[in-house]
């Protein structure tokens, strides 16, 4: 039996943490991409006009890891930058979907929330952020 504790290895570290952002941002992308393609109205004109291109640019990213190079300040950047990519692009989706963006009609809503949890249950940017920090600075927020 495996008990990797709280050291757990980059490979897993990797597929949970650094994945699952990526995974929850795609799909809202594709809920807001497949909602604005439906609508008639000004939003179809607002998606003729580029206005959905535009958004979506802001989604636009690709990650590449090598598994077991990392150290452990590279896995907290792309922790911190995975959650907070992923959150914005919940966030925007939501908003381009309107009053169907907090419905369970997609799954924006429930991305979002777990994002959030994540977020606030971790402290996922600020804890990360202070970790990069000390690697670059070599000066430890944490008292050690």
């Amino acid at each position: 039996r495996n008990r990797a504790g709280i050291r757990q290895s980059p490979r897993t570290i990797w597929a949970t943490d650094c994945r699952f952002p990526i995974g929850a941002a795609k799909t809202c992308l594709d809920a807001a991409r497949d909602h604005q393609g439906a609508t008639v109205g000004i939003a179809s004109h607002a998606h003729d006009r580029g206005w959905l291109r535009a958004n979506c640019a802001d989604f636009a990213g690709q990650t590449q890891q090598r598994v077991g190079s990392a150290r452990s300040a590279q896995i907290s950047l792309a922790k911190r930058n995975n959650v907070w990519m992923a959150l914005r692009c919940a966030r925007k989706a939501r908003d381009i979907l309107g009053a169907a963006g907090i419905t369970d009609r997609y799954s924006v809503i429930r991305h979002l929330m777990n994002l959030e949890s994540v977020s606030t249950y971790e402290g996922t940017h600020d804890i990360h952020t202070l970790i990069v920090g000390r690697d670059i600075t070599g000066i430890s927020a944490f008292g050690g």
